[in-house]
C-alpha cells in the first residue's frame, strides 16, 4: 500500500508539474508574441471570434480592443480560446497535490484491510482461516460504504448529484475490484497458484 501511495502521490507530482511547466512555457511565448507583434495576436483574436464563435468582424474588434488593453488579461484570455490552457494558480502547489493523493490513498487503501486486523488483534492469527470469509465480505462492504461517500463528497465540486456521484465512484470501484480479482482468480485456475 506505501508502494502504490507513493507511485500514485509521485505520478501526480509529476503530471501537476509537467502540466504547470507546460502551460508556463506556452503563456510565455504568448506574452512574447504580444510584447513583438500586438497587431498580429489582435488579428489572430478577431479571426477567431468571428470564423470560430460566430461573432461578427465588427464585435469581434469590439471586443478584442477592450480585452487586450492590458496585456496579462489578453495572454489568459488568448491561452483559454486559442490553446484551450488555462494559466495555472500560483497558489496551486504539484507538491501539496501530490502529497494529498498519497496521504488519500494510504488513508482509503487501510479501509479494506481493517476487518483483518481487527480479526488477529481480537483473535488472534492461529483462527484466520475460520473468519477469513466474514472478513473479506465486511471488507467489501466497508470498501464501498467508502467508495459511495467519496463520490458523494465529490459532488460538492461539480454539478452532479450526490447519489449518483456516490454510485458512480463505488461502480468504478467496484468494477477495478471485480477485474483485479478476476485476474487473481484466472491465474490461480491456468497455473495452480494461490494468489
Amino acid at each position: 500500500m506505501l508502494g502504490d501511495g507513493i507511485s500514485m502521490g509521485m505520478g501526480d507530482f509529476l503530471s501537476s508539474s509537467a502540466e504547470n511547466d507546460f502551460a508556463h512555457r506556452e503563456r510565455a511565448r504568448e506574452l512574447w508574441e504580444c510584447e513583438n507583434d500586438i497587431e498580429a495576436e489582435r488579428r489572430e483574436m478577431v479571426e477567431l471570434y468571428s470564423l470560430k464563435k460566430g461573432i461578427s468582424e465588427a464585435e469581434a474588434k469590439t471586443i478584442v480592443d477592450i480585452i487586450s488593453k492590458d496585456r496579462d488579461t489578453f495572454v489568459d484570455i488568448m491561452m483559454v480560446e486559442e490553446l484551450g490552457i488555462m494559466t495555472p494558480d500560483p497558489a496551486d502547489s504539484p507538491w501539496k497535490n501530490g502529497l494529498v493523493t498519497f496521504v488519500a490513498f494510504c488513508i482509503l487503501g487501510t479501509i479494506p484491510l481493517l476487518p483483518y486486523v481487527v480479526h488477529v488483534s481480537v483473535l488472534g492469527p492461529q483462527d484466520r482461516a475460520v473468519a477469513e470469509q466474514p472478513a473479506f465480505g465486511v471488507a467489501i462492504a466497508l470498501t464501498a460504504v467508502c467508495m459511495f461517500a467519496l463520490g458523494a463528497t465529490t459532488s460538492r465540486f461539480t454539478a452532479q448529484h450526490w447519489v449518483k456521484a456516490g454510485l458512480f465512484t463505488m461502480a468504478n470501484g467496484g468494477l477495478a475490484a471485480l477485474a483485479s480479482y478476476g485476474i487473481a482468480a484466472l491465474v490461480n485456475y491456468i497455473f495452480g497458484v494461490k494468489v
